[in-house]
């Protein structure tokens, strides 16, 4: 299987990471690296999920195969902070989808396309 290249700088990243271990990147260099979240955002998640019972982004309640999740307006990766103003619920597959959509772009400015 072919490494991915890092959604911040674009060297190659470790099988099922999409950044690579330096610290610029916010890689983890082991796989018991520090975490992603904080006490922080799981506190204002559990809110979240507790205030807002519909999805932002479809307006339908949790499905039983796609549950609402909290979810970064503004991602940490682009600059977003972890304050109840950037979050909203979201089901689970709009939330990873969008983040699929931003790595993507984020890639494309280290590989551009013909």
């Amino acid at each position: 299987m072919p490494r991915r290249a890092c959604i911040i700088c674009g060297r190659p990243s470790p099988p099922g990471r999409s950044r690579c271990a330096r610290k610029e990147c916010g890689g983890r260099p082991t796989p018991t690296g520090p975490r992603l979240h904080d006490s922080t955002h799981d506190r204002l998640a559990k809110q979240v999920k507790r205030e807002e019972k519909v999805c932002a982004l479809c307006g339908l309640g949790p499905l039983p195969n796609d549950p609402l999740e909290a979810g970064h307006i503004i991602p940490l990766s682009l600059g977003g902070k972890s304050v109840r103003s950037n979050y909203r619920a979201e089901h689970r597959s709009h939330n990873r989808a969008e983040g699929h959509r931003i790595a993507k772009v984020k890639r494309s400015r280290f590989f551009p396309t013909a």
